[in-house]
């Protein structure tokens, strides 16, 4: 059974603030909301691929550290904080932006909405959106079938070239 979310909304009208009171029903994603899912992650990997601050970032959870050494420990640390402030520009301003376009194509509410409300409230939606739809799964399947896309292209590809040459 789809979720349901119940938003505040905020509108100014003739200088009076009004509040009402929205029920949003998310259910699972459609083809469409996967295409633009896929549009709003291809940019999230470019964005890394391109920021050497993200990435400096990224490497530095990947390090392996001594866990027994304190001091090294405490150096890993500090490597971490100091990429993550170097990246702190991309991570609070554009990746938060296509978080919430990410949560606004799986739950069908306007991310203008979704920007005003308070953050509890974006995790009740995150939550639903979570519950209705298993994006690993999705993400997993639309993998596979990237891959498999690929493999039979390239064997069509393939058995042109061969059959050009005789």
């Amino acid at each position: 059974m789809p979720k349901q979310v119940t938003l505040q909304i905020e509108k100014i009208e003739n200088d009076e603030l009004s509040v009402t009171s929205k029920t949003f029903i998310i259910k699972k994603a459609k083809f469409i909301q996967l295409t633009q899912l896929m549009s709003v992650i291809t940019d999230i990997v470019k964005a890394v691929k391109d920021d050497e601050d993200l990435k400096g970032l990224f490497a530095s959870f990947n390090r392996q550290v001594n866990e027994t050494d304190e001091e090294a420990v405490e150096q890993a640390e500090l490597a971490i904080l100091e990429k993550a402030t170097a990246a702190l520009p991309t991570l609070a301003v554009k990746l938060p932006n296509q978080v919430l376009e990410i949560l606004s194509t799986l739950s069908r509410i306007e991310k203008k909405i979704l920007e005003e409300q308070e953050l509890e409230d974006i995790f009740q939606v995150y939550n639903a959106v979570l519950e209705e739809n298993n994006v690993e799964e999705i993400i997993s399947t639309a993998k596979k079938s990237l891959e498999l896309t690929k493999s039979k292209f390239n064997f069509k590809g393939l058995v042109e070239r061969v059959t050009q040459k005789q």
